[in-house]
């Protein structure tokens, strides 16, 4: 493993080009502006405006067709309750994601979990910036984020299993599958058949790494990203955060990040648009749960692919096992991890009121019907 120390974004990360075209030019003239009409009791809707509008436009409506409704009353009851539980989100930082860690804690940290498995160490280069926004991992590195009192030790664990155990693994074993492709070719370039949204399993899958020993197990990042989604596609920047400041409880610097990061892409914000991406997490995570009965998770982490693809891959997971360069998180690798493992997921699916969908093998349904769920009236096995 490499540590590297760098004031300035990695190299890292240049694969989420796309994503900052998304990134308003004017964002910090426009936070300013809006705040200060809030405060004075006045509606503002920022104009945003983008380096290279087209491709933000175009981009940003390649997720139009993913918007989806279907878990929106689900997503909205489970804020309901943590409103209730919590004071607010601080609060639920404070007595779910632990303790502050200094910069030497954290690194520690990191550099113990990556040792503990001889070829993840020979894999993975770690880098730690200040400018990024958020841990990421693309291709074989993982950047975490170097600011004084970022990260929190539950915290900390559980975005090591997200980053380091699922996307970092699964691309890790893709690379093994298909190791010739081109270095600027889609990742989802292999050699079998490509069936339901990637994304949705990638992302779902993490959020059950992250959230499965968290001592409250419910889905709530995601489902506040999903919830929010769902209301950019039909209110206007202002009227959206006043939505979500019954949740958000007044805390402006997180009610400005959310509602950007559902409102980015989008010129005149006072239009009824969004940029969906983000339900892939709670979508996600919720049909996964479902599911989850029916699936072999030690192969959905050997093989980037979505869940419906599982039963098209067998050959190529035969390849990987066989060729002892698969690589596995520490969670799953053992039996009595793996039992533990699927034992954590029916804590969450029970926190999150998820009952079991008896799927076919060959997984073709893009959402689960609402009567796999807990609390439907079809009884929830």
């Amino acid at each position: 493993m490499i540590v590297i120390d760098k004031g300035r974004e990695s190299s890292g990360i240049n694969n989420m080009v796309r994503l900052s075209t998304l990134v308003p030019t004017n964002r910090d003239s426009e936070r300013e502006t809006f705040l200060n009409a809030l405060h004075e009791g006045r509606v503002y809707n920022p104009k945003f405006v983008y380096e290279k509008a087209k491709v933000a436009r175009d981009f940003r409506k390649r997720y139009d067709e993913q918007l989806s409704f279907e878990y929106f009353e689900r997503a909205l009851h489970l804020l309901e309750q943590l409103s209730e539980d919590y004071k607010d989100e601080r609060d639920y930082h404070e007595k779910v994601w632990g303790d502050k860690l200094e910069y030497d804690e954290a690194n520690d940290m990191i550099n113990k979990y990556v040792a503990e498995n001889a070829k993840l160490e020979q894999a993975i280069t770690v880098k730690w910036c200040m400018d990024s926004f958020v841990t990421n991992c693309s291709g074989s590195t993982v950047t975490f984020i170097k600011r004084k009192g970022y990260y929190r030790r539950q915290r900390l664990i559980s975005l090591l299993d997200h980053e380091i155990g699922t996307h970092f693994t699964r691309t890790h074993n893709m690379n093994q599958i298909a190791p010739n492709r081109q270095k600027n070719s889609c990742k989802r370039r292999v050699k079998f058949p490509r069936v339901g949204w990637l994304l949705s399993t990638e992302e779902g899958l993490a959020c059950l790494n992250t959230f499965k020993s968290y001592s409250d197990k419910r889905l709530f990042g995601s489902a506040l990203l999903y919830y929010a989604c769902c209301l950019s596609s039909k209110l206007s920047f202002y009227e959206l955060w006043k939505k979500l400041d019954v949740y958000l409880k007044g805390d402006e610097e997180r009610l400005w990040i959310v509602c950007m990061r559902v409102k980015r892409g989008v010129e005149d914000t006072s239009k009824p648009l969004g940029f969906y991406k983000d339900q892939a997490t709670f979508s996600g995570a919720v049909r996964l749960l479902a599911l989850r009965r029916s699936i072999n998770f030690r192969h959905l982490h050997l093989c980037k692919c979505s869940v419906e693809e599982l039963p098209a891959v067998k050959p190529f997971l035969s390849q990987i096992i066989n060729s002892g360069n698969g690589l596995l998180p520490w969670f799953v690798e053992t039996d009595d991890e793996y039992s533990k493992y699927m034992t954590q997921l029916d804590e969450i699916a029970k926190a999150n009121n998820i009952g079991v969908h008896e799927s076919s093998k060959n997984f073709r349904c893009r959402r689960i019907p609402t009567w796999a769920f807990a609390g439907s009236k079809v009884k929830a096995k």
